[in-house]
This record gives C-alpha cells, structure tokens and sequence, in this order.
C-alpha cells in the first residue's frame, strides 16, 4: 500500500506545479486533460480550486466556472471526435494504448447483450478516468 501511496504523489506531483503556477489555466488544463482520458483524477484540480479559492489567490465565482467548462471541455471534444471520425478511431494508436481490440469486443458484446444496463455503466465510466475514454468513443 505504501507503494501505491508513493507512486500516486509521484504522478500528481508535476500537476501540483502547474496549478500552482498558472492557476486558472492549469486549472482548466489538468480538468480537461483528465477529461479526454489521461489518468488525472478531477478531484485534485477542483479540490485545489477550493483551496486556493479559500486562501484568497483565486476568487470562486472564476474558479468554479474554469471548472465546470474544464470538464465538460474533455468530455465534448471526446464525443466530438467520436461522433464525427466513428469507428476509425479505433485504428489510431493512441486509442490503442488505451483501448485493446479485446477490450472493445468485450465492451461491444456487453452493449448487445445489456444494451440499457451498460449505458448506464457509460454514466459510471464517466465518474471514472480510466474508463471515460473506451466508454465515451
């Protein structure tokens, strides 16, 4: 468990950094870097907002919505590219490293076998990073 703990610090380490010294746009960065699938969890930015906010070096009325349009940002451009590039963007690469061929024919014979049950596991995956990418494309 210890190492765990150690390896996260580690990896929000440099996103510490970047809130810290460009604030609202790193704020709207790290949100929306999280909401296009890199393993960021969402609660550190916002959470820092809050400090920050209650520290005074940011105000809450332009902290809250960088926030909000940081994750709806992430998660638009991921149904956009869905939507307007479909099925070919399981070729690209990056996808790939994300996304196996054997995971999305496990996803795709969940969706025929449970259609309503795994949309609404789609709203689950939209809690969770890791899975936002597979389940939003």
């Amino acid at each position: 468990m210890h190492d765990k703990a150690e390896y996260t610090l580690r990896r929000v380490g440099p996103l510490e950094q970047i809130l810290e010294e460009f604030t609202y746009a790193g704020i709207f960065v790290a949100l929306f870097l999280g909401g296009i699938g890199m393993p960021i969890p969402e609660e550190v930015p916002v959470l820092t907002s809050g400090v920050l906010a209650h520290e005074g070096i940011v105000r809450w009325w332009l902290a809250l919505p960088v926030c909000i349009s940081g994750v709806l940002s992430g998660d638009v451009v991921l149904y956009w590219v869905g939507h307007h590039w479909g099925e070919r963007v399981l070729g690209w690469r990056v996808v790939r490293r994300v996304l196996s061929p054997e995971r999305e024919a496990s996803l795709t014979a969940a969706y025929r076998r449970h259609g309503c049950r795994v949309l609404a596991g789609r709203a689950l995956g939209w809690a969770l990073s890791e899975w936002r990418l597979p389940t939003w494309l």
